[in-house]
């Protein structure tokens, strides 16, 4: 989410264009967003020119037939629009309109207060809309940590727009890690394995320790034969902590399998 907005915002279109040149050799980039006061067509066309993937379109500067006619010229540069609302009579003008992306700014832009049950509230009042509409929503501002993430997933909330607080870590790295629940802080230990399948299906699901026990007459004892063909098999088929497939050559570990 690239702001391009000059006067109160202190960003240009060059700072968006930059930016798609960073991640433009990346295998899986992610998307470049222009977040500006688009009003106008011509702006549609000047963020497609500038490396924009989609843009922003805020219900509460634009006239309804505006906001429809924008979503339809966006569409027709292979853009979906982030539509965003801050209450329910914006969010009705935007499924009208077509919205097919909506974001829930928790920001009130008249008074810039933060209120993490908007969000929750139109999500409530408007779910057999959207779902009949299919809709994504996505929760803006307010987002600190994975805490908050998980609230909205439990809602229904697909995704999250997160500024501020990257902005103000010191490591934005492992702060982006934590909101996606891959935290290097906290590890799992799976343990008690007797069998090579049992351990390789652990690790496949996330375990960042597998638990060998030896001690004798456990009904849980694995014998020294049995332990060295698991951790064979863990290696040899390169699982690692939070994997859901054995790791690819071309991906890096988040870190390794160890055994305890």
């Amino acid at each position: 989410s690239v702001l391009t907005e000059p006067k109160w915002f202190k960003g240009t279109l060059e700072d968006m264009r930059d930016v798609r040149r960073q991640v433009a050799s990346m295998e899986r980039r992610p998307a470049v967003l222009r977040k500006d006061f688009l009003l106008d067509e011509y702006q549609i066309y000047e963020a497609r020119v500038y490396g924009a993937d989609t843009l922003l379109l805020i219900v509460a500067v634009l006239e309804e037939d505006d906001l429809t006619a924008l979503i339809k010229c966006s569409r027709s540069l292979g853009m979906e629009p982030l539509v965003e609302v801050n209450n329910d009579s914006e969010t009705k003008i935007a499924l009208r309109a077509g919205a097919k992306v909506i974001g829930v700014n928790n920001r009130n832009l008249h008074s810039f207060t933060v209120d993490a049950n908007t969000t929750e509230d139109i999500m409530a009042t408007n779910r057999e809309e959207l779902e009949k509409n299919d809709c994504m929503l996505c929760a803006l501002s307010g987002i600190q940590n994975r805490v908050d993430v998980q609230r909205y997933q439990v809602l229904g909330v697909e995704t999250v727009l997160v500024g501020e607080a990257l902005m103000r870590s010191a490591d934005a790295a492992r702060l982006i890690r934590q909101f996606r629940g891959f935290d290097d802080t906290v590890l799992v230990k799976a343990c008690g394995f007797k069998d090579v399948e049992g351990a390789i299906h652990a690790a496949k699901a996330g375990a960042d320790f597998i638990g060998l026990v030896f001690a004798k007459g456990s009904p849980r004892e694995v014998s020294i034969e049995g332990a060295r063909a698991i951790i064979d098999a863990i290696r040899n088929k390169k699982c690692h902590a939070g994997a859901s497939t054995p790791l690819l050559k071309k991906k890096k570990a988040r870190s390794p399998l160890y055994f305890c």
